[in-house]
């Protein structure tokens, strides 16, 4: 309500085998970014994703979570090969716009980097 405020927010405990990622490319230090995409994806019992969850900025007028990425990486083993194939995919997922900053090209390739690298930071 109007009168009240928030004083704690109490998030559970990951799982163990959870893996994250987060990459963002910005111009300068402290500007917008121009792309970014952050995942996450839980690990089964035989080293496979499972729950995998991509999200993306910068490609669109809002966040996007990729489904299409996440069906990639679902029930694999993340490797360089599941990781070419995720960024692939994000690329063809997006469909950015022209603006004064970037083309549509270089953000869907950019987006797909960034992907990329957060898939790299995961498993690292």
């Amino acid at each position: 309500a109007n009168d009240e405020i928030i004083t704690e927010i109490r998030l559970p405990r990951w799982p163990a085998g959870r893996r994250w990622g987060f990459q963002e490319f910005s111009r300068r230090r402290g500007d917008f970014a121009m792309a970014a995409a952050a995942l996450f994806y839980d690990l089964d019992g035989e080293g496979r994703a499972t729950n995998a969850h991509v999200g993306v900025i910068g490609v669109g007028d809002r966040p996007r979570r990729l489904s299409t990425v996440e069906a990639v990486l679902n029930g694999q083993r993340i490797d360089t090969g599941i990781i070419a194939k995720a960024e692939a995919a994000t690329s063809a997922a997006v469909d950015p716009q022209d603006d004064i900053h970037a083309s549509a090209a270089y953000r869907r390739a950019l987006v797909g980097t960034m992907v990329e690298r957060a898939l790299l930071r995961a498993i690292a």
